[in-house]
């Protein structure tokens, strides 16, 4: 799986490089209004994919036990909404249960922003437009953030290879919804690195649970 991440997040860094070089001769020459905004949202997204890209990489380097020096300590709060942030428009669908103090962990925030931001957009995704998808965060069993939509769920087989490179379910299928299925396999992945587990759970109403609990 580590050699699956490298190799991809390389063959992605180069086109994105380009991307956003062709981006930026645009934004110098006169373009009608109208497509100032497209432009601006070609470069934002193109960006945050670099920076996803880079932190995904910092992840496997962790995880070979290679030097990190990036750990801090990490309010979960403040970092759930700068990863909500990155998410887009639809992250006024998200809502928050926070308690009144900080929840803190030491961890390594840049590569938990880009997990956390996996688990919203996967929540935001298979979700109707119109359901929220809730944030909340806790230390009952240890520092903890959880994310919950209000989607299809999943039954039990389904729920239990989540996290499997490129595994995708009959949901995503039927709908056609994009991605490859390495989402949730690289956010295992960082979570792991950061000394933390990562789980999934679906009620029998529907909706899917994903909860990153810190030791």
């Amino acid at each position: 799986m580590n050699d699956v991440v490298a190799t991809v997040s390389h063959e992605i860094r180069t086109p994105l490089t380009a991307i956003r070089g062709y981006a930026e001769m645009l934004a110098d020459t006169s373009l009608a209004s109208a497509y100032v905004s497209q432009l601006a949202a070609i470069d934002r997204n193109s960006l945050r994919l670099c920076r996803t890209v880079d932190t995904l990489l910092r992840a496997l380097n962790q995880q070979r036990n290679k030097p990190a020096g990036n750990r801090q300590v990490v309010d979960l709060a403040t970092l759930a909404k700068a990863a909500a942030a990155e998410v887009g428009p639809s992250n006024s669908r998200i809502r928050y249960e926070m308690p009144a103090r900080p929840i803190e962990v030491y961890a390594d925030r840049r590569l938990l922003e880009v997990a956390v931001g996996h688990l919203l957009s996967n929540a935001l995704n298979f979700s109707d437009v119109d359901q929220p998808v809730t944030v909340t965060i806790g230390d009952r069993h240890g520092p903890a953030i959880q994310v919950h939509d209000n989607g299809p769920g999943l039954d039990e087989s389904e729920l239990s290879r989540l996290g499997a490179p490129f595994f995708r379910g009959t949901y995503a299928h039927r709908h056609e919804l994009p991605g490859v299925g390495l989402g949730l396999a690289v956010t295992e992945h960082i979570v792991r690195a950061q000394g933390a587990s990562l789980h999934f759970s679906s009620p029998p109403g529907g909706g899917l649970t994903a909860q990153i609990l810190f030791s």
